[in-house]
């Protein structure tokens, strides 16, 4: 009965790798049967009403936007077989409006926030086409909001696919990770839980679980499957950082826990205070209308960066000390690190958005943690741990 939670977790997540595997091969053959016609050549851009210059997306022009910027697109739409068709593309903190030979099809002005006031949010834009589309002007204009916006233009493509079809299948691999973080995440509470009630140490499970299902928020919003709930982009923008900003205070309350030596809680403590400070800092500036979640990313992400320094050092304490979860811990540890590393540097080098990197940096290391916690040498040689 003493191992049980942790054979729970084992065979969830052998579910999940199995269930992985069958997705991915179902979603690649379904993507091949798709129509959809990318609108890559043959655009006209202008930036604040200049004269226009030609050029193709997606691609990252010159220079980056300021607040209250305005970006022209035009084309001339092809003729397709596509029936009835959709125009896809991304938003990324803009108001947007487009138009089809001059008539306005579509606008988005953002969402009301907690000060009555508009407010855009970031996600994925898919709306319908009139049929009689071909050899029509497509004119796209967006409004930048924020300074020192992402100077990349999306890719933007005629679709047969709606936006609930375009999220569940070009986006099933991570619907799927989702439901996985957000499954373990639940089944870590249950058996905090669990543990809770036969009077056992149990808020190192807790703090796993609240970082599994802050992760999986963090994700769907993200991704922007949330839009298959919500159209409310700028919730869905305000959910995504509050999220973000949170995730590595349970990872370090979680370490605190698994630890006994005054010494090693004493340097989680210390580790995590300034995650809490940014964070009610963050929210504060953000309701207070001093700042957006997005301005206040650069000095997140140096947080994090030494959030990451400061596991490292973690570990070769833990190895230094001969904690028995050392060994164990480390592969998945150094997952964690390298997966952290390469999406900050992906973010900044190409200013794609989307996570991609520390997904797979998280699965391994809790794989990796479950392995560490499951070995019997583990479990009997140490009495310090909360597992």
């Amino acid at each position: 009965m003493k191992h049980k939670p942790h054979v729970t977790i084992i065979c969830v997540s052998f579910l999940f790798l199995f269930g992985f595997i069958s997705l991915s091969i179902l979603q690649n053959q379904s993507t091949k049967h798709e129509q959809a016609v990318p609108l890559t050549y043959n655009w006209y851009y202008s930036l604040n009403g200049k004269s226009p210059v030609s050029l193709s997306i997606p691609t990252h022009v010159d220079c980056y936007y300021h607040k209250g910027d305005t970006v022209d697109l035009y084309t001339t739409l092809p003729t397709t077989s596509i029936k009835q068709p959709y125009l896809r593309t991304k938003i990324f903190l803009q108001h947007v409006k487009i138009f089809l030979d001059d008539e306005l099809l579509y606008t988005y002005d953002g969402n009301i926030n907690t000060s009555g006031n508009l407010e855009v949010g970031s996600g994925l834009l898919v709306f319908p086409l009139p049929k009689d589309y071909a050899y029509k002007t497509l004119h796209i204009q967006y409004i930048h909001s924020f300074d020192r916006i992402t100077n990349y233009i999306f890719p933007i493509t005629l679709t047969e696919k709606n936006l609930t079809e375009t999220l569940l299948f070009d986006s099933a691999e991570t619907i799927y990770l989702n439901s996985w973080f957000l499954l373990t995440g639940i089944v870590c509470l249950l058996v905090s839980l669990y543990l809770k009630f036969q009077k056992q140490p149990y808020l190192s499970f807790l703090f796993l679980g609240i970082f599994a299902i802050i992760y999986s928020i963090w994700l769907l919003c993200n991704t922007k499957c949330l839009q298959l709930f919500t159209q409310n982009l700028a919730f869905i923008h305000h959910l995504e950082y509050l999220c973000f900003y949170a995730i590595a205070i349970p990872l370090w309350l979680f370490f605190y826990q698994i630890v006994s030596k005054h010494s090693l809680k004493l340097y989680c403590f210390i580790s995590v205070l300034p995650a809490i400070v940014f964070y009610i800092v963050a929210i504060i500036l953000q309701y207070m209308d001093k700042a957006n979640f997005f301005e206040l990313l650069p000095a997140y992400h140096l947080l994090l960066g030494g959030n990451l320094l400061l596991m490292i050092i973690f570990i070769a304490l833990l190895i230094y000390k001969k904690h028995p979860l050392s060994q164990g811990l480390l592969v998945g540890i150094l997952c964690l690190i390298l997966s952290g590393i390469l999406e900050i540097v992906k973010f900044y080098a190409t200013n794609i958005k989307v996570t991609s990197f520390i997904n797979y940096g998280i699965i391994l290391f809790f794989f990796n943690l479950i392995y560490a916690l499951y070995r019997p040498k583990n479990l009997t040689k140490s009495k310090t741990t909360h597992f």
